[in-house]
């Protein structure tokens, strides 16, 4: 038995990160094979997998949040650049 729960955040974040660096179709979710492969390995995460619109819909809200992440980091370093430039010309 593994030490450690099943973590269904991470394994979705995993699942997304996956699909959008190899380009996978949202639907690549839904096809009998992958369910095979991920059954063979968790039987019980296979009768939880989330057909395509959620798959979908996870990894907006995944890249909702990194835009929000990317925007505050770019805030915080234009801030940092506008007192940088205020002390050395203002």
């Amino acid at each position: 038995m593994d030490s450690q729960p099943f973590n269904w955040d991470k394994w979705y974040q995993l699942i997304g990160n996956w699909m959008v660096v190899s380009y996978q179709p949202f639907t690549e979710v839904d096809v009998p094979e992958f369910h095979e492969m991920i059954g063979y390995l968790k039987p019980f995460v296979a009768e939880k997998l989330v057909k395509n619109q959620a798959m979908k819909d996870k990894i907006m809200v995944m890249a909702d949040e990194g835009r929000l992440r990317l925007k505050e980091m770019l805030m915080v370093h234009m801030s940092f650049e506008m007192i940088l430039l205020l002390i050395l010309f203002g």
